[in-house]
């Protein structure tokens, strides 16, 4: 009798032992089990989503920035090809001026010719008329 409460109490912490054992095994033979793994597929899935999630995010921000700066530099390009035409414009209305004085100059010119052979007309015919006055003195 004596031994017997002792290989009770020992039978009986063995017996406690082996059940955690077996208990932690079939907790880790559950881990391993199929629905385990699709658990996991399902975390890693989920990961990889919100990673898409993210990478789409910032290929929006990126794409958007993108646009605004082609924007930018379209109304920079529109700003600088009207400055170039107002330009244009500007050498195209000096040009015409030019033209305009080159062609007043001409004129005047012209003028200025027809009033030295209108002159030397008047200064002809002045010296004509003293010739046929000093005629008509020499007659007298």
């Amino acid at each position: 009798g004596q031994l017997l409460l002792p290989t009770v109490v020992y039978l009986s912490v063995v017996a406690f032992l082996a059940f955690i054992v077996v208990l932690s095994g079939v907790g880790a033979a559950l881990r391993m089990t199929p629905s385990h793994r699709v658990v996991d597929a399902g975390r890693e899935w989920v990961k990889r989503l919100e990673d898409a999630k993210l990478k789409e995010a910032w290929e929006t921000r990126l794409s958007k920035e993108l646009q605004e700066a082609k924007d930018a530099a379209r109304n920079r390009e529109t700003q600088l090809l009207q400055r170039l035409n107002s330009t244009g414009l500007r050498e195209a209305d000096l040009q015409w001026t030019m033209n305009s004085v080159r062609q007043h100059k001409a004129d005047l010119e012209r003028m200025l010719n027809l009033t030295g052979l209108r002159a030397a007309d008047l200064q002809r015919t002045l010296n004509s008329a003293r010739q046929r006055e000093m005629k008509l003195q020499q007659h007298e």
